[in-house]
């Protein structure tokens, strides 16, 4: 029994005995009426009670205990709302009462936790209204004002949300109000004034450890990672056991290339919080970066990664889509990163050759930032949808609404992904692919990853979670950018070796090769360019890990972006691949550039994409089948002008012509492993 209801009882007993029967027909008794709606309550006849009780109080509005009884009935009816408004008429006319006020906060309390599970539902007008009728009530309701501005963040109209929480702030400050204030300004761009108020947060609650977190957040937004580390520190020294710290922490460990902690702290906050997928994501995408994992390490951490999720498949799902195994086919691709992003690369030249009498195809966008190449997909006809507001229950519903028969994720582990939507198995065949992640998903719902034979040989099943499906060249073709230049003479010189890749790749292992291709070629240098490099605490950190190569190597950022970049092509002799993470885009655009790359040859598909790229680029010769020969093949190239000035001379046109840049090609290599996906559901053997 609740507060409200106990209250009512001990009121209900100072009125005149009442029964069930109604009063005389007509009869304006108030009171009569009111102790006919408490003995119905009492019997469980809710329905009798609230139409006695609402005609008692068109006859009075003065009787609290009249009141108190409606606001009972109106919520075992449901009516929150309603009921709220009959708690505050009972308050009004009882203000002294501190039970009375117990028992209506108890109301208003329930009413503002309707309105925050709607809006956690993603059903946000409903939920303004129950914060709306709370503050027609009481204009300083200051709680319902803050989960108003949570409610406004949500649904992503974060200026709304910070002007909500700027006024909660300033009349009621909490520590979650300042730090949900400083996230709204944080999701704006405003990082500068986020810190500024997880400052104040610190200063005013200093045991409140989310404040340290997001303040870590905020300086990492920035570029200060050496403080955002110190910040996390500093909440994890207040919360030993606060996951989403040790989360970031990894992050932050991560994007200075010190991966082994980086992985280490992701292991904590999974320990901490097992259901914690962002954090588990991040340790399996990050597993990749250490020389050492194998393959099925890499596939058991995957099936943990499912089995903890939430995203276990449904049992019993039915599919009722048409199971003829020559219809035109319904194709879902789902990605974040439908923009300017190394997987357009991939993408834009599937989505132009896809038969569009055999397939229809619709893209579902997670993008949180649109741009050109965003507009020149969505200019390419296929259906399209934006749906990175949509809650998982939400996007699975459209997905299964739209007919889809084959959803492709294309986004791994990687940030933006909605891996756990999966579970809920919108479309009978769900497939993953490279674009996201170098290897499995351990997604159970997810049955099937479609590779190519170069990334993932025969007789490597065991490095994933799906079933394997295999193209007979690349996994996707690649289409170079209409706007790029020509290819650009060599520059006189000594050798310059270049590394462009992320240098999250740049393993000690691979340091150590480094060395020892510089020691082998007089004179030459390495050239390291990647954005990272804008960051002075990132380039002091790369700077001591490179330090056995001594002075001879450069950083240099991306200045006004790849676009002017290009001249620096005609300085490179030699472009090196990175390791135990080798690359797509950054070993086929040199190539496009007329400037061969040295890729090694590893075991698991994250230590094969440079394998797969030069063998389809039409230039396997360029793959090195061990440290050694990695080592021998830069020192030989780098030394051999004529070899470099002939690759300058044909790389192009080899690579125009090869398996690797035949799109409509590699677009049906990939519609026939689809079809024969749908003809095996057909026959029942499936999804």
């Amino acid at each position: 029994m609740s507060r409200l209801e106990q209250w009512l009882i001990e009121a209900a007993t100072a009125l005149v005995p009442g029964g069930i029967e109604p009063p005389p027909a007509g009869s304006g008794d108030a009171a009569a009426w009111i102790r006919r709606g408490i003995a119905l309550l009492m019997a469980g006849r809710n329905q009798e009670a609230l139409a006695a009780l609402d005609h008692a109080m068109a006859l009075t509005e003065s009787e609290p205990v009249g009141w108190l009884a409606l606001t009972v009935a109106r919520l075992r009816g449901g009516d929150w709302r309603g009921a709220a408004s009959a708690a505050w008429f009972a308050v009004r006319l009882i203000p002294d009462d501190p039970d009375l006020a117990a028992a209506a906060s108890e109301v208003f309390g329930g009413v503002r936790m309707v309105g925050q599970s709607l809006a956690a539902a993603g059903r946000y007008a409903e939920a303004d209204d129950m914060f709306d009728h709370l503050l027609l009530l009481n204009p300083r309701d200051w709680g319902a004002l803050h989960d108003q501005g949570v409610a406004a963040y949500r649904r992503g109209a974060f200026d709304v949300a910070a002007d909500l929480l700027r006024r909660v702030v300033a009349e009621s400050e909490t520590p979650v109000a300042l730090c949900n204030l400083g996230a709204a300004l944080s999701d704006q761009g405003l990082a500068a004034e986020a810190l500024t108020v997880y400052r104040r947060c610190i200063a005013a609650f200093p045991g409140h450890a989310p404040a340290y977190y997001n303040a870590g957040c905020s300086l990492a937004v920035s570029g200060r990672l050496a403080e955002a580390e110190a910040m996390h520190r500093k909440a994890i020294a207040i919360r030993p056991d606060y996951a989403d710290a040790f989360n970031n922490l990894g992050n932050l460990q991560a994007d200075l290339g010190r991966m082994p902690e980086a992985v280490e702290s992701f292991r904590t906050a999974v320990r901490f919080k097992p259901d914690n997928v962002l954090a588990h994501s991040n340790l399996l995408y990050n597993m990749y970066y250490l020389p050492e994992v194998t393959g099925p390490q890499l596939a058991t951490e995957a099936r943990r990664w499912g089995e903890t999720s939430g995203a276990l498949g449904r049992p019993g799902v039915i599919h009722d889509n048409d199971r003829d195994p020559g219809r035109r086919l319904r194709i879902g691709y789902l990605s974040p990163d439908f923009r300017d992003h190394a997987a357009s690369y991939f993408m834009e030249p599937v989505l132009e050759h896809h038969d569009r009498d055999a397939f229809e195809v619709t893209c579902y966008s997670l993008n949180k930032i649109n741009d050109h190449v965003t507009e020149r997909m969505r200019a390419n006809g296929h259906g399209w949808r934006d749906v990175a507001r949509l809650s998982d229950q939400a996007l699975a519903d459209l997905i299964r609404g739209d007919g889809i028969d084959i959803l492709v994720d294309c986004a791994g582990h990687t940030h933006g992904n909605r891996l756990a939507m999966f579970a809920l198995e919108p479309a009978p065949i769900q497939v993953g692919n490279h674009l996201g992640m170098a290897g499995t998903l351990g997604v159970p719902a997810i049955r099937h990853f479609v590779t190519d034979r170069h990334i993932a040989p025969e007789g490597t099943d065991d490095h994933f979670t799906e079933t394997v499906v295999r193209l007979p060249n690349a996994f996707m073709p690649f289409r170079p950018r209409e706007d790029w230049p020509e290819v650009s003479p060599r520059q006189p010189g000594p050798p310059l070796f270049a590394f462009f890749a992320d240098p999250l790749r740049l393993s000690p292992m691979l340091v150590g090769m480094l060395r020892r291709i510089l020691d082998g070629v007089p004179g030459a240098r390495l050239l390291l360019k990647n954005s990272r490099y804008g960051n002075p605490q990132t380039v002091r950190h790369y700077r001591q890990m490179l330090a056995p190569l001594g002075d001879r190597f450069d950083f240099e950022t991306i200045e006004g972006g790849w676009a002017r970049q290009w001249p620096v092509y005609g300085r490179i002799s030699v472009m090196l691949d990175g390791f135990p993470v080798t690359g797509a885009t950054s070993t086929v655009i040199p190539l496009w550039m007329g400037v061969p790359v040295i890729s090694l040859g590893g075991t698991h598909p994250g230590q094969r994409f440079g394998v797969s790229m030069l063998t389809n680029a039409g230039v396997p010769e360029l793959i090195a089948a061990t440290p050694d020969q990695y080592v021998d093949m830069a020192v030989d190239l780098a030394c051999d002008g004529d070899r470099l000035e002939r690759y300058r001379a044909t790389l192009r046109a080899t690579l125009a012509a090869s398996p690797l840049l035949d799109c409509r090609g590699g677009t049906r290599d990939l519609e026939q492993a689809f079809r024969g996906l749908w003809r095996r559901w057909c026959r029942g053997e499936g999804g």
